[in-house]
């Protein structure tokens, strides 16, 4: 292959100050993050288990309603929960964990093309990634995969970097990053950058730096990151190792026992909605050739190659969750940048993100009032004008670009951001899983000595929300529960903990706490009937609950 030059043979680009710009990308990346309510069951789960480390004042080991939850490592945990120690848990303090990753993603994405091409080429792609969908919403959502796509992004670029420029600096913070993308999500943050790279690295004919790869120093770091908490809490519980290495990473990719199963084509299709209305103004003939003219053939082949690996890599197990693919974010949105350099567009095609906002606005608009029913008025009126406000916003934004007095790229840009606003808003009006209206009302039937008791079915967010500080007494016929569900993450954490799984209850424990001298709030769903409250009226009925109040047991 071709070699690319090293940064110090490659012509010096022509820089400029990118602090401002910098600043905005993270200030949009958190602007709509607090925006709208928790969304379940992911956000309410890993909320609260951050929640829990002060509730337990237990930094070591992450809870789930007092039950350890080994489903993944504690990086988000103790990034939230140090958040929550100094400003208190809320939904918006939650959030900051990912904003944070998804910041530095982009910063490091900039850095990497910035000190290669100059400002133009990293400024493009930087926006490119921030307002495509999926990295927009993974930015905003309470969960592992912002963090630990950002530490493998971050890390292949330092790998690539060190291989193009014998920079030690870079192999050493390459390995940081995958040690922090392993505490964040487990394996994956090593396997997935070493399936990029290895390919790409022998391709090249590179072979003979592979001990400058395997830095000494970098390994020692990533060791250090990794192995003092997988160590501690192995010899706290002895089965942990088999528990998170076989049963939740291995088995979670070979087999198709979990939830969540998608068609093989799913990720890719996924990728597409999410590059939308960018994907509109690519140029369909001689993108490999303009690749290679603006990056070299080496970097023009880890961008192809790195896409390809990571969904290649999520689409052959049949569980599957659309933000497993962020990593493969970055890499595209450059390649999208390379491709719209010195490209010439049509007069139609310039209108294309500023059509495509208008078309999708006025089919959400139809779909808010076709599907009215199932909301609220309130939350009607709501959509109706957000949609509406996007109608007239794009039908401006057109009639702008056509006059050219918006260049049709901004133009784009403000078309693809338009899209990630709308999109937020609705998700956020249009969510009736979480339980955020109601929870203003159950705490006015809560007291310090209530027993909260979830029945067949657990509430997330409810105690993140509350704030409730014990375990929720959680009923279930717990032996017939043998398939991954909510019901399973509780059960699985009863093998570590036989004291903490007493608050696991079956209907005789819930019998008995309906006749003691003791005050329960017991939150059923609504087309459940809870035996021995046949005859009871609910204190209020939820959106997703009843409530029914029991005070010292008498009915």
């Amino acid at each position: 292959m071709q070699k690319l030059p090293t940064r110090s043979q490659a012509p010096a680009p022509v820089l400029r100050n990118d602090g401002p710009f910098k600043a905005a990308v993270v200030l949009w990346l958190l602007l709509m993050a607090m925006l709208r309510p928790l969304v379940v069951p992911d956000e309410g789960r890993y909320a609260d288990v951050s929640r829990w480390m002060l509730v337990a004042h237990d930094w070591l080991i992450p809870r789930l309603n007092g039950l350890p939850f080994f489903h993944k490592p504690p990086m988000l945990y103790w990034i939230d929960a140090s958040l929550f120690s100094v400003f208190g848990p809320s939904v918006q303090t939650a959030r900051i964990a990912p904003v944070l990753a998804a910041g530095l993603c982009c910063l490091g994405m900039f850095w990497f093309l910035r000190r290669r091409f100059g400002s133009a080429l990293a400024r493009l792609s930087t926006v490119i990634l921030a307002t495509s969908a999926l990295f927009f919403g993974g930015a905003q959502y309470v969960n592992h995969d912002m963090l630990v796509g950002s530490g493998i992004t971050l890390g292949i670029f330092f790998f690539a970097d060190g291989v193009l420029t014998g920079e030690r600096r870079s192999y050493i913070l390459a390995y940081l990053a995958c040690g922090l993308a392993f505490m964040s999500k487990g394996m994956i943050g090593l396997a997935l950058p070493g399936l990029v790279l290895l390919p790409w690295f022998l391709a090249c004919g590179r072979w003979r730096q592979l001990p400058q790869v395997l830095n000494p120093v970098g390994i020692v770091v990533f060791l250090l990151v990794v192995l003092p908490w997988f160590i501690m809490v192995q010899q706290s519980f002895p089965g942990f190792f088999h528990y998170f290495f076989v049963e939740q990473q291995v088995q979670r990719y070979v087999t198709a026992d979990f939830n969540n199963k998608q068609p093989v084509w799913f990720y890719v299709a996924g990728m597409i909605v999410s590059l939308l209305p960018w994907l509109f103004l690519v140029p369909c003939k001689s993108l490999w050739q303009r690749w290679v003219s603006l990056f070299g053939k080496e970097l023009a082949a880890l961008l192809v190659w790195w896409p390809v690996a990571i969904i290649g890599f999520f689409s052959l197990p049949e569980s599957k969750l659309i933000g497993y693919v962020i990593p493969a974010c970055a890499p595209l949105a450059i390649l999208l940048a390379g491709a719209l350099q010195k490209v010439e567009i049509g007069p139609l095609r310039r209108l294309s993100g500023p059509l495509f906002l208008l078309v999708m606005a006025v089919a959400l608009l139809v779909a808010c009032i076709k599907h009215a029913g199932g909301i609220t008025d309130a939350e009607s009126q709501y959509l109706v004008l957000v949609m509406s406000v996007m109608v007239v916003g794009a039908l401006l934004l057109t009639l702008l670009v056509a006059k050219q007095r918006i260049h049709w790229l901004p133009g784009t840009a403000l078309a693809a951001a338009l899209w990630c606003v709308t999109f937020t808003l609705t998700i956020g009006s249009a969510d009736h899983k979480n339980n955020s209206p109601d929870v203003a009302v159950l705490r006015q039937h809560l007291t310090p000595d209530t027993e909260l008791v979830f029945y067949h079915h657990y509430y997330y967010d409810l105690p993140f929300l509350l704030n409730w500080p014990k375990a929720v007494a959680v009923v279930e016929d717990w032996p017939k529960v043998t398939t991954d569900s909510w019901g399973m993450e509780l059960k699985d954490g009863s093998r570590f903990d036989a004291v903490a799984a007493r608050k696991l209850w079956d209907n005789a424990k819930l019998a008995q706490a309906l006749h003691a001298s003791q005050r329960l709030v017991i939150l059923a769903p609504l087309s459940t009937t809870v035996p021995g409250l046949e005859h009871l009226q609910p204190a209020f009925s939820g959106r997703n609950f009843n409530a029914f109040v029991i005070n010292n047991g008498g009915r």
